[in-house]
């Protein structure tokens, strides 16, 4: 090739970089602006020439419908032309693309695996961890607690805080071997990189003297250094601190950040202090009323428990039986042996339900075997009912309490409610 020649092609490749150079930058421009639509037409041109990068690119974005219209099967092919250029972050998402069942396409643990390995091969400690999580759930290979731990301590050895957060569990629940200095390291190793998950877990093992020495100032120091960050649990666990040392105050403020991202359990504890710790600062009836029936509408039983309590009594509204004998139900068909005694009070005395011993007997008796606490008052008061029954009041209340035994009593209280069988013991 002549010296002219050679540099024609050199120009020529020249404008070419600058051109790809001006999409790639209008393309980041666009898309950091929220403006998808220009991103994905400045890419386009890139990814069909071949851009691994650019093919990644327009493979998120075809996955999330970021600019284009969302789809699964246009985003895996412009994966798959990246990944085929070993771009190692398109390997790792076409492992997530395949192992986590969305984007509408169906679940591939083999071809997750592949496509994991051929990451970790490169040396991605990410897709190191998801291999080691596929070994500890079995999903596409035969599990095993060693291939596991193997793949973990890899992608933990790279500083991986997800891997030492999963290794520093194994050795505090004794997976392999029960550790608890072993897993304050990595949970160490973890925290000591801002990972909110390990800054709770050490915390925990301060709260608990596990590997380290029981320290609650050590703890509420890491809790709150993951509260901050938004870990739920974390914010959880030091309102549970603040409870204990009688800050209740303190404690709100956490349970009320963990309860407004939905935690059932710091919903329930927000209607106790509202209800139960006497100040004329805190004590708000209606605010407990607003948090327990939040959980109680999510399942929590003691809530449902707790919330059919305070209608039952009047406590920042008029007293509802009806309503109590709903949440009660509610509560005992999750085994709250309390909701089944207060149920049983109200089938006895008539009070928001049809007055009827034979299931006022049957909820006592429900009581008696699941909780000896509760169990003496079940007992004494089902002895009571039993004296103004007869034998085969009695006999039927008996066999109604072993079907009830055995899950979702409520279901069995409707089933008698709507047969011909309480008319006739009524008689």
């Amino acid at each position: 090739m002549s010296r002219v020649a050679t540099w024609i092609a050199a120009c020529a490749l020249c404008l070419l970089a600058n051109a790809a150079w001006a999409g790639f930058e209008a393309g980041a421009a666009a898309y950091e602006k929220g403006d998808f639509q220009t991103a994905a037409r400045e890419w386009l041109p890139l990814a069909q020439a071949g851009s691994k990068f650019m093919q990644f690119n327009l493979g998120a974005m075809y996955l999330k419908g970021q600019g284009v219209p969302k789809d699964a099967k246009e985003g895996e092919r412009w994966l798959r032309r990246s990944a085929a250029q070993r771009y190692r972050p398109a390997q790792e998402a076409l492992g997530d693309f395949y192992l986590l069942d969305r984007q509408g396409a169906l679940q591939d643990y083999q071809e997750a695996l592949r496509w994991y390995r051929l990451a970790a091969g490169q040396g991605s400690a990410y897709a190191q961890s998801r291999i080691g999580f596929m070994y500890e759930q079995g999903m596409g290979v035969r599990r095993s607690r060693a291939a596991a731990v193997g793949w973990y301590r890899l992608a933990a050895e790279q500083g991986d805080a997800s891997a030492q957060n999963n290794l520093g569990m194994k050795h505090e629940k004794g997976w392999l071997l029960l550790d608890y200095a072993e897993a304050e390291r990595w949970y160490r190793l973890a925290a000591d990189q801002g990972d909110a998950e390990g800054q709770r877990n050490l915390g925990r093992l301060y709260a608990n003297g596990l590997g380290v020495a029981q320290s609650d100032e050590e703890a509420a120091r890491w809790y709150r250094l993951a509260a901050e960050q938004g870990d739920v649990k974390a914010q959880y666990a030091l309102g549970e601190i603040n409870v204990q040392a009688k800050r209740y105050e303190e404690a709100l403020r956490w349970f009320l950040l963990a309860a407004k991202q939905g935690d059932v359990l710091a919903q329930t504890e927000l209607g106790r202090i509202y209800r139960d710790v006497r100040s004329d600062v805190l004590q708000d009836f209606h605010e407990a009323l607003r948090w327990y029936r939040t959980a109680a509408d999510q399942g929590d039983a003691e809530a449902q428990y707790r919330l059919g309590s305070m209608y039952e009594e009047g406590q920042g509204l008029e007293p509802d039986f009806a309503e109590a004998a709903r949440w009660y139900g509610r509560a005992a068909d999750q085994d709250d042996f309390r909701a089944c005694l207060s149920l049983a009070d109200m089938y006895g005395a008539g009070r928001g339900v049809a007055a009827d011993q034979v299931l006022a007997y049957a909820l006592y008796a429900l009581v008696e075997p699941g909780n000896f606490a509760l169990g003496a008052k079940a007992n004494e008061r089902r002895g009571k009912l039993a004296e103004a029954m007869s034998a085969q009041q009695i006999l039927a209340a008996q066999d109604l309490a072993r079907v009830m035994a055995q899950g979702k009593p409520m279901q069995v209280v409707q089933r008698y409610l709507d047969s011909a069988a309480k008319e006739e013991l009524a008689r």
